[in-house]
């Protein structure tokens, strides 16, 4: 075999002994190894009774506002743009 042959040959092999690598990696993933809890399992029981003052408030709270009923059902919605 020239040297040439040779190179290119030992250059094949680590390229295919690397890809396998990778493959089994892939297909076989090491374990992990903490162990990991839902966010669900470290919640407290949920209280039964709700603080009426707190949902007012939150039932108060408003970001959009009220829609603006204006133009609806107008043919051109677009004529005044």
């Amino acid at each position: 075999m020239k040297k040439k042959e040779i190179i290119t040959l030992v250059v094949a092999v680590g390229i295919i002994a690397i890809s396998i690598y990778f493959i089994l990696q892939l297909l076989f993933p090491k374990a992990p190894k903490e162990e990991t809890s839902t966010e669900s399992a470290n919640i407290p029981t949920v209280p039964t009774n709700i603080d009426e003052d707190t949902l007012k408030k939150v039932e108060d709270l408003s970001d959009y506002g009220k829609p603006d009923l204006t133009g609806i059902g107008k043919k051109d919605l677009f004529a005044g743009f």
